[in-house]
């Protein structure tokens, strides 16, 4: 009887109905240093709409689409955020354009140091700050494939129900 209460009662929560993101606008919140990423161009406040002309909705799309092509150029086809933060505008005004990004296999981890002696293997305290504001001295700046942080903006929610 015991393993059966909270077996039932577990199905039954799972058939409550429940809010679940379905996506949104797949935001870049920061570039890493001596990325792709940067190479391209591709800032702050950009919109990826698609990948390799795939339109995309969810963070893990990016994710997966961009894994699947390490060391093959990818295109990005960007909504441009505002250069200016603070100054908003309508999304439908901002310009689209389209990046060419070859995801590494291994990206690097660089070390943050206040000067840079071996820009190789370490990275200075002020750049690895802009791409994430937690980073010291003497931590070890780690970034994926392109070199982005991303988030989802806008998101879509819909009411949820599991069925068995």
């Amino acid at each position: 009887m015991n393993m059966v209460t909270p077996i039932v009662l577990f199905t039954i929560a799972l058939m409550v109905p429940h809010d679940e993101v379905v996506g949104g606008s797949v935001i870049i919140s920061s570039i890493a240093p001596g990325s792709p990423a940067q190479e391209a161009g591709l800032r702050g406040g950009d919109t990826v709409l698609a990948v390799d002309g795939q339109n995309i909705s969810r963070v893990e799309d990016l994710i997966e689409l961009v894994r699947n092509k390490a060391g093959e150029p990818v295109s990005l086809t960007v909504r441009r955020g505002a250069i200016i933060s603070g100054i908003d505008r309508s999304p439908e005004f901002a310009p689209i354009e389209e990046f060419i990004v070859v995801p590494r296999q291994n990206p690097p981890a660089l070390k943050v140091v206040e000067d840079v002696t071996d820009p190789a293997t370490e990275v200075s305290l002020a750049d690895a700050r802009r791409y994430d504001l937690n980073l010291e001295a003497g931590d070890t700046l780690r970034q994926g494939a392109i070199g982005v942080t991303i988030g989802l903006a806008n998101a879509r929610v819909e009411k949820i129900s599991q069925s068995f």
